[in-house]
């Protein structure tokens, strides 16, 4: 048996939103189309004319060219080989082969993939629950945090990996030695964790560290960490000083071995 982690194992099977990467954040979805993959599925993603993002599979159901290689013409998105233009809902609006007093083939249109704006950042939905929810930070509307966006880090693995590296503190002492984990014990309490209706929750015990955020003192911390399935990560760390971290982290599934 293959025992290597696959993303499209776990996608495949667990219906939800996951974010995508647009460069950093929705601000980068602008005049031009951009190609990205999911799972290794290559994806077409775009700003309508009124704002929204879309996103699709990335080929014209004309001749299957790739539409991130297209532009954006007056709100639509323009197939590059034909000149086909679709609006944000995949139907054609104009083929210019065709007289203005023709119809349009009514399989002209595209696969479209649910697309949602959240946290500054777009997520997708590749399964066909598009009303599935997005997590849920009510931190991101509290005046008393104040939100950090750190940007994106690329591993050369899989995104089920990446989650468990994210969710395994007994690393800290060692690879982080030279940061946050400087004087760490690594010999670290056990944790529970417990299935929930969206996937996985983790509570840690308190436990000590060599410096709080704010006092920058010894201390200790608590740590709850919800596992949104199936790549996305919420943890909230509670210090003995009084301060919180909320880390919100989403993984980008591109294929087997990229995240």
């Amino acid at each position: 048996m293959d025992g290597h982690c696959r993303a499209r194992d776990h996608a495949a099977r667990i219906e939800g939103f996951e974010v995508v990467r647009v460069e950093r954040w929705t601000d980068d979805v602008g005049s031009v189309p951009l190609a990205r993959r999911a799972v290794g599925v290559p994806l077409v993603v775009w700003r309508a004319d009124h704002g929204s993002v879309a996103a699709a599979l990335d080929r014209c159901p004309h001749r299957w060219a790739p539409l991130s290689a297209g532009a954006l013409i007056d709100g639509g998105l323009e197939c590059p080989y034909h000149g086909w233009r679709f609006d944000s809902g995949g139907k054609v609006i104009e083929i210019p082969q065709l007289p203005a007093s023709a119809s349009t083939p009514p399989t002209a249109c595209l696969d479209l993939i649910a697309t949602r704006q959240w946290a500054g950042m777009v997520w997708i939905n590749l399964s066909t629950g598009d009303d599935d929810a997005l997590p849920s930070l009510p931190e991101l509307d509290d005046p008393s945090f104040r939100a950090i966006q750190v940007g994106t880090v690329d591993y050369a693995t899989s995104a089920p990996v990446v989650i468990d590296n994210n969710t395994d503190a007994t690393h800290i002492a060692c690879v982080h030695a030279d940061s946050f984990g400087a004087d760490q014990d690594p010999r670290i309490p056990t944790s529970t964790a417990t299935r929930i209706s969206f996937g996985l929750r983790i509570d840690s015990p308190e436990m000590p560290v060599a410096r709080t955020p704010t006092s920058h003192q010894p201390g200790s911390r608590r740590a709850h960490t919800e596992i949104w399935l199936p790549f996305t990560q919420i943890t909230r760390l509670h210090y003995s000083d009084g301060s919180t971290h909320v880390l919100l982290k989403g993984c980008y599934p591109v294929d087997d071995d990229h995240t």
